[in-house]
C-alpha cells in the first residue's frame, strides 16, 4: 500500500522541484542566462515565442530580473546582429507582457498609452512591474489584478494622473 504524503513532505517535494526548475536559468559558468532563444522573449510575433505561453516567458524574465539579470543589456545585445524589421517589435512585446501581468490579456485600452513610451521606458516599466509581482519562494508572477474601476477611481477624472498610473507602477504597488 502506498504511503500518503504529509503536508510537510508535499511542501518539501514542491520546494525541491522549484529548485530543480530554477537551474535552467544558469549557464555552465553559473551566469544568469535566458533559458531559451532570446527571440522567444523579445519578438512576440516570431515562431520562437509560440513555443512557450506568455505566462512562462514572463516567469522566466521575472526570475532573471529578480536575480540581477541586466535585461536592458540583453536586449541591446539581441539587437546588435538583427535587422530593424525583427527588432522593431521589442517595445510591443514588453507592452504585451505588462498588459498581461495587469489584466490577464495582451490587448486592452491601456496599450494606446503604453505604446507612446520609448523602448527603454517600456522595458524599464516591465522590470519595475515584474519585480513587484515576482515571488521567488513560490516561483510565480502574480497576474491579472488591475481593474478599470480602480484605475478610473484613482485618477479622479484627471487625464495626467490617469496616464501616470498607466505608465508607472504606482497602482500595482497599491494592489500587490
Amino acid at each position: 500500500m502506498a504511503k500518503t504524503l504529509t503536508h510537510k513532505e508535499r511542501e518539501q517535494i514542491e520546494r525541491f522541484e522549484i529548485q530543480r526548475q530554477k537551474k535552467i536559468y544558469y549557464d555552465s559558468d553559473k551566469q544568469l542566462t535566458l533559458p531559451r532563444h532570446s527571440r522567444t522573449y523579445y519578438d512576440c510575433y516570431g515562431h520562437h515565442a509560440k513555443d512557450i505561453p506568455i505566462e512562462g516567458r514572463i516567469l522566466d524574465l521575472g526570475f532573471l530580473v529578480h536575480h540581477g539579470f541586466d535585461l536592458h543589456e540583453s536586449v541591446r545585445k539581441y539587437k546588435e546582429d538583427r535587422p530593424e524589421s525583427i527588432t522593431s517589435c521589442i517595445p510591443q512585446t514588453f507592452e504585451f507582457y505588462i498588459v498581461y501581468m495587469r489584466y490577464g490579456e495582451t490587448l486592452h485600452f491601456i496599450n494606446s498609452i503604453l505604446n507612446k513610451l520609448s523602448e527603454t521606458e517600456i522595458i524599464q516599466l516591465f522590470i519595475d512591474e515584474v519585480k513587484l509581482r515576482y515571488n521567488d519562494v513560490e516561483f510565480r508572477v502574480k497576474m491579472a489584478d488591475w481593474k478599470d474601476e480602480k484605475l478610473i477611481e484613482m485618477s479622479n477624472g484627471d487625464k495626467a494622473t490617469f496616464n501616470r498610473l498607466i505608465t508607472t507602477t504606482e497602482l500595482t504597488k497599491q494592489i500587490v
